[in-house]
């Protein structure tokens, strides 16, 4: 009946219907029939509900069936959102008397009060998801703004980590730049003085040199002037003992000739042996300076 009225209750308030229900029925077969004293707006009048006999029976069992609960909500506190003045003439169309269906109806708007009440504590109103929207829109912008400034803050830190270490291998590459630097220089400072020391043992060794071919001239020239001295003394020997040969008698000839010759002979062979000892010493000479020269 109630949902061919197109009224949607609450669960528990189906549940106190259907026991409630064998009470109506045996109030309809001992009520008398009486005439309506509701307005066409949809509200019944209190004073004549709350003298009700039969309203008093319902609301007792009413209270007994949801375990001795009594509920206070006002039904003219809550907004009805169907036209009560329909649902007390389809009650009364199928069977039901005034103050049946004015207790129905008045069932109906607790319970209906009760599941809105029940809904309210529950579930929540637009301006609340309103408020939630926000509330989790400001969390999340401050989630985000914690999250960015705490990136920004890790990005800086690391920027300065990474400056100080940049810092800090120039710092290094540079003192080890000077470090070779130092050491390149020491390098060619010892080069340098080693190809002066160098120098200097080449230019000894080129003056040594330069004396020795001095000297070595000189005893050749000495040589070659003791050699032709000795050529010219051989030759006015020579032509010396030629002319005492010539003027000598020819008696005295025969006896002089063997010690001429041999006093000749022996003239000879010192004048050679003279030879071979400056010969000697030039070749002597020259190998020293041979040697003086592959040495340098």
């Amino acid at each position: 009946m109630l949902a061919r009225a197109g009224i949607t209750a609450a669960a528990p308030r189906v549940r106190v219907l259907e026991l409630v229900a064998p009470r109506f029925q045996a109030l309809v077969s001992g009520a008398q029939a009486q005439p309506p004293c509701y307005a066409m707006s949809g509200t019944t009048s209190r004073t004549s509900n709350q003298d009700s006999p039969i309203l008093r029976s319902t609301l007792a069992t009413m209270q007994l069936a949801t375990g001795g609960r009594w509920f206070s909500t006002s039904s003219s506190d809550v907004p009805l959102h169907f036209d009560t003045h329909k649902v007390v003439k389809s009650l009364q169309e199928n069977g039901f008397s005034v103050d049946q269906s004015e207790a129905i109806l008045q069932v109906m708007k607790d319970a209906m009060a009760d599941s809105l009440e029940a809904q309210s504590r529950i579930l929540a109103t637009k301006s609340e998801h309103v408020e939630l929207k926000a509330e989790l829109s400001e969390r999340v912008f401050n989630s985000t703004l914690k999250f960015d400034i705490a990136q920004r803050h890790s990005r800086e830190l690391l920027e300065r980590d990474f400056n100080t270490l940049k810092q800090d291998i120039r710092m290094l590459e540079k003192i080890d730049f000077d470090k070779i630097r130092m050491e390149i220089a020491e390098l060619e400072k010892k080069f340098l003085l080693q190809k002066q020391a160098e120098d200097e043992t080449l230019n000894e060794l080129r003056l040594s040199m330069e004396k020795v071919e001095k000297r070595m001239l000189q005893y050749a020239v000495g040589f070659a002037g003791t050699i032709m001295a000795e050529k010219s003394e051989v030759r006015e020997f020579d032509l010396s003992f030629t002319r005492e040969v010539a003027f000598a008698s020819f008696e005295a000839l025969p006896r002089m000739l063997p010690s001429t010759l041999a006093l000749r002979g022996v003239v000879a062979l010192l004048l050679r042996a003279r030879l071979v000892v400056l010969s000697f010493v030039t070749v002597r000479l020259l190998e020293g300076r041979l040697s003086s020269r592959e040495d340098g």
